[in-house]
């Protein structure tokens, strides 16, 4: 006999296949283009809410505030890239729960910048601009690497994931991660 789909468990569906459309919309007609935007505004919604994002959420506004006092204050440089700024709220969406909230920063370029700052010399900085590259470098006291990683949209690669665990001191760490 087939089990039930829990509430939970359709309600994340149904986001994944919204946010899929939101993002990837092609839309050529008016009607399509209509479906589009409301798809993109429950994804939003959806993403603002505390019970179905919890922290994410809480990142999500952070970031938010940030892109808007940038573009609000950003004079000569330019605003930040609108396709970095839909890598980074997919990132932050497919980040690990066991992992910390960032800091963001909106660099010169406009592409963002994430960084997890343990203490003084101890840090893991992640830039991303406007295509699915994500450019990273970490540190500890002498020792540091940096690399460059592709994100699919929905999986954060793992050497970011490690990265960002040895800096911060977080257990579970592959050793020799660069």
């Amino acid at each position: 006999m087939p089990e039930p789909i829990s509430t939970t468990l359709g309600v994340c569906l149904s986001y994944i296949a919204l946010n899929g459309y939101a993002r990837f919309g092609t839309a050529l007609s008016r009607e399509a283009a209509v479906a589009s935007s409301s798809a993109s505004a429950i994804v939003k919604a959806a993403e603002g809410s505390d019970a179905l994002f919890g922290r994410k959420a809480e990142m999500l506004s952070r970031l938010h505030d940030i892109l808007e006092e940038h573009n609000a204050a950003c004079g000569d440089s330019p605003p930040a890239d609108p396709v970095a700024v839909r890598t980074v709220r997919d990132f932050i969406v497919a980040l690990p729960d066991d992992l910390p909230s960032p800091d963001f920063a909106v660099e010169p370029d406009g592409a963002i910048e994430l960084d997890w700052i343990a203490r003084r010399g101890e840090l893991f900085s992640l830039s991303v601009g406007n295509g699915n590259r994500l450019a990273y470098a970490w540190l500890i006291g002498m020792d540091k690497a940096h690399g460059v990683v592709r994100f699919n949209g929905t999986h954060v690669p793992e050497a970011i994931c490690q990265g960002i665990k040895m800096v911060m001191g977080i257990q579970d760490v592959a050793v020799g991660v660069a």
